[in-house]
């Protein structure tokens, strides 16, 4: 979805990160490599997977108890986010996106 927009935006003249910043979600291969790299934030997809094994076989095993698990999602900082500089407050001129 982060590359559709990116596309898109870069198809209506937006010069990114300068105007638009953009932050996918799932740190997938393909985005080390679009131009700009796009910034994305890194799920633990096999920690995901257990945690949800694991509840899944309380539930069949008629635990009852709700159970809650926190999962620490890690930021995959490139282009597409530019931190702030001595040029500007804000990271950005325009909008930032954070898109799943």
């Amino acid at each position: 979805m982060a590359g559709e927009l990116f596309k898109h935006l870069r198809k209506k003249g937006y010069d990114l990160p300068e105007d638009a910043g953009i932050i996918g979600a799932g740190n997938l291969r393909l985005t080390e490599h679009m131009d700009p790299p796009l910034t994305t934030i890194e799920y633990h997809e096999r920690e995901m997977g257990r945690i949800g094994m694991r509840m899944l076989l309380e539930k069949i095993n008629g635990q009852t108890k709700k159970t809650q698990s926190f999962l620490d999602p890690e930021p995959v900082i490139r282009a597409t986010c530019m931190p702030a500089g001595p040029k500007r407050s804000r990271p950005h001129h325009g909008m930032c996106c954070l898109v799943e």
